[in-house]
C-alpha cells in the first residue's frame, strides 16, 4: 500500500507521474494550498490538511478524500466514494452513483450528478450551504444547521415511467429554499372518469421533503394554480396519465405510501404537488411530496 507524504509548502502530486501508483494508496499533502490530481484507483485515500488545497479525481471508486482546514476544491467523477470538505467554504461535486459529499462547517456548495444516478447522500452541515444535483432515485440531501438552498432534479427512465422516491430532501435547522425539478410520467390505475379524485394512488418518481415549513419557497416552475387535474388513458391498459397544462400545478391532501405511491384523501397527513413546467412540451409531469404539511396556505410558491 503506496502512502505519499507531501509536508509543508504548496505542493503538487499527479498520480498519473508516480510509477507506483496503486490501489489502496494514500496522499497526506500536509500544510499548504496543495493540488492533488489523480486518476483511477480503488480504495485510495487522499488527505488535504490545512490549506486552500485542490483535488481533481477521475474514475475514483470506494475510496476517500479529506480536505481538512481550508476553502477546499474537490470535484470528479467517483462510485461509492466519500468526499469531505472539513472546516472552511468548500465546493465539492462528485459525478456517478453511490457517493457520500459532507461539507463539514462553513458556507459549502456540493453537487452530485450523472446520467441515472442513484444513492447518492449529500450533508451540508454548518452554514448556509448550497445542494446541488440528483439524477433517478433514492438520493438524498441534508442541508443540517443554516439557511440553505437546495436545486436539484429528477427523472424516470422507463418510457412507461417508473415509481421510486427521486430525491429524499431535508432542509434541517434554518430557513431554507427549494428549487426542483421533476419529470416523468404521473399514472393512476383504473380511474373511471377521467379526473384525478380521492382514494384514487399516484406513482411516480416522487421528490420528498421532509421538514417543508411555513414561508420557506418553493420553485419547481409552474405558477397557475389549478383544481382538476385530468386524467387520459394510456399504455398498458389500466393505466392513465396525469395531464396538467405546461405552467400549471395542483396542490392534493392526502398521505404518501412511499416508493413514488401518493394516496389522495381529504383528511390525510401530507401534500402532493403535481406541476408541468413552463416552456416544458414533454408529457412528463412532476411530482413533490411535502411530509406533515396540511395547510395549503402555508406553502410559498416562487
Amino acid at each position: 500500500m503506496p502512502t505519499y507524504r507531501l509536508g509543508r509548502g504548496d505542493d503538487r502530486f499527479v498520480s498519473s507521474d508516480t510509477p507506483d501508483w496503486s490501489d489502496n494508496s494514500a496522499v497526506y499533502a500536509g500544510s499548504g494550498d496543495d493540488e492533488l490530481v489523480i486518476a483511477g484507483g480503488n480504495s485510495v485515500r487522499l488527505f488535504g490538511g490545512t490549506g486552500d488545497d485542490t483535488v481533481l479525481f477521475d474514475q475514483f471508486r470506494e475510496s476517500t478524500a479529506c480536505g481538512g482546514a481550508g476553502d477546499d476544491v474537490m470535484s470528479g467523477i467517483a462510485f461509492d466514494s466519500t468526499v469531505k470538505g472539513g472546516s472552511g467554504d468548500d465546493d465539492l461535486a462528485a459525478f456517478g452513483s453511490g457517493n457520500t459529499l459532507s461539507g463539514g462547517t462553513g458556507d459549502d456548495t456540493l453537487t452530485i450528478g450523472g446520467q441515472r444516478i442513484s444513492e447518492g447522500r449529500v450533508h451540508g452541515g454548518a452554514g448556509d450551504d448550497l445542494l446541488r444535483g440528483g439524477g433517478f432515485r433514492d438520493n438524498r440531501f441534508d442541508g443540517g444547521a443554516g439557511d440553505d438552498r437546495f436545486e436539484t432534479f429528477s427523472a424516470g427512465v422507463s418510457v412507461f415511467g417508473d415509481v421510486a422516491t427521486g430525491n429524499l430532501i431535508t432542509g434541517g435547522r434554518g430557513h431554507d429554499s427549494f428549487s426542483v425539478s421533476n419529470r416523468n410520467r404521473a399514472t393512476v390505475q383504473d380511474d373511471t372518469n377521467g379526473r384525478l379524485d380521492p382514494g384514487e394512488v399516484v406513482r411516480s418518481v416522487m421528490d420528498v421533503i421532509t421538514d417543508y415549513r411555513t414561508g420557506e419557497e418553493l420553485e419547481f416552475g409552474a405558477t397557475e394554480l389549478v383544481t382538476d387535474v385530468t386524467l387520459a388513458p394510456d399504455v398498458p391498459p389500466g393505466t392513465s396519465v396525469v395531464q396538467l397544462a405546461a405552467g400549471d400545478f395542483a396542490i392534493n391532501r392526502g398521505d404518501y405510501l412511499g416508493d413514488g405511491s401518493f394516496r389522495l384523501d381529504a383528511r390525510g397527513d401530507d401534500t402532493l404537488i403535481l406541476y408541468h413546467q413552463a416552456g416544458d412540451d414533454s408529457p412528463f409531469t412532476g411530482s413533490l411530496v411535502l411530509l406533515d404539511v396540511t395547510r395549503t396556505d402555508w406553502i410559498a410558491v416562487g
